[in-house]
């Protein structure tokens, strides 16, 4: 069995990254935020990453500098069949790990719904507002920090 890759997103990706949104949806994702992140990749696609197994995308995610001095993790998501075996935390270290390497950034912060918060804690993001039905109906905005 391969290990998992992590490369730059590319935009012939696109499709594999619709197909995989789709599938989380309406758990983690409204529909109609498909067309904000494709505005998202075509202004941040340089700070967005996929995970590839097999040649096949099985994920991304990706930060942004939301200010001077802090990143926005941004747009995480995994194929179903991949949920649980450590994907997003490889993801989400990668991209701490290319955050760390801008000097300017201090802080790390999160916009996410009441089924991920609890994954982001794992890295130390704390929750500081809520905001009911924000995303979608029953899809909750819980905005964290470090």
């Amino acid at each position: 069995m391969l290990e998992e890759q992590i490369i730059r997103y590319r935009e012939e990706q696109l499709p594999e990254l619709k197909n995989i949104f789709f599938l989380n949806v309406p758990e983690y994702f409204a529909e109609k935020e498909w067309e904000d992140l494709t505005g998202y990749l075509k202004t941040h696609g340089k700070t967005y990453f996929v995970v590839k197994k097999e040649n096949k995308v099985i994920g991304c995610g990706g930060y942004h500098k939301s200010d001077d001095t802090t990143a926005r993790l941004s747009w995480d998501f995994i194929h179903p069949d991949f949920k649980g075996k450590g994907i997003g935390r490889k993801m989400i270290l990668h991209c701490l790990e290319e955050i760390e390497k801008n000097v300017d950034i201090h802080n790390i912060e999160v916009w996410t719904s009441q089924h991920a918060y609890q994954f982001y804690a794992k890295f130390g993001l704390k929750t500081y507002h809520i905001e009911e039905h924000y995303w979608g109906k029953d899809l909750h905005l819980y905005k964290m920090k470090t």
